[in-house]
């Protein structure tokens, strides 16, 4: 945030000095700007609140338990706890919500699985996904690809994206969204900086960008 205020605060200062009309150039982090896409699409205000599916499982684990979740032992209960836990956020980085695929995700981020967790973790995502007057974060950046929103309000003519080498999956989706046929994308970023992974971030993601052809360089993924 405090970068987009300082960015914000210099190209106003820019633009008056030049004497330009700066009501068409908006400053935003990606979750100010995804929050703006829920409430173009909904036209309602969700409370956020990050802790949104833990305390879902806390408070309902006993109704959407599964038998080879009741048949674990204490300590492999949370572990498998755990992984469910995991895989919902790195789910919907990655924009995986189906079994099949959060199956293979599991493989590719090394979580090791010892039941049934991705067919937990499908239907507790449905959940998340019908439940939208509370939302958290991650929410804000995986909602638009699984409800498919689409913008009139927010497509740009040049779309400028900094620390690019760190744009999870769902955060390319919200850029996507905001791109018209002739957009022209602009990014900035150091792959020798790629370094958030283990929280989501798509270390291919300048190559993506990089190499796209099309207007929708999340059709890549």
């Amino acid at each position: 945030k405090s970068t987009r205020d300082t960015l914000k605060e210099k190209i106003e200062k820019k633009l008056e000095k030049e004497g330009l009309d700066g009501s068409n150039v908006k400053v935003f982090t990606l979750h100010g700007l995804a929050y703006r896409l829920f409430l173009e699409h909904y036209h309602e205000h969700p409370e956020i609140n990050d802790d949104k599916y833990k305390l879902y499982i806390g408070k309902h684990i006993n109704d959407i338990a599964t038998e080879q979740y009741l048949e674990l032992n204490g300590n492999s209960k949370m572990v498998y706890r755990s992984n469910v836990m995991a895989l919902i956020n790195m789910g919907r980085h990655y924009l995986k919500s189906g079994e099949k695929e959060l199956k293979k995700l599991a493989k590719k981020l090394e979580i090791p699985l010892i039941a049934d967790e991705c067919h937990m973790i499908a239907n507790i995502l449905k959940w998340g996904r019908e439940n939208r007057e509370l939302i958290d974060f991650q929410d804000l950046l995986y909602f638009p690809s699984q409800l498919g929103y689409f913008t009139k309000k927010y497509l740009a003519d040049f779309i400028f994206l900094d620390e690019a080498q760190d744009a999870s999956l769902a955060q390319q989706d919200i850029i996507s969204r905001c791109m018209k046929r002739n957009t022209r994308l602009i990014a900035f970023g150091d792959t020798d900086q790629t370094i958030n992974s283990w929280c989501g971030s798509d270390i291919e993601s300048l190559q993506r960008i990089e190499t796209n052809d099309d207007d929708k360089f999340r059709r890549k993924a």
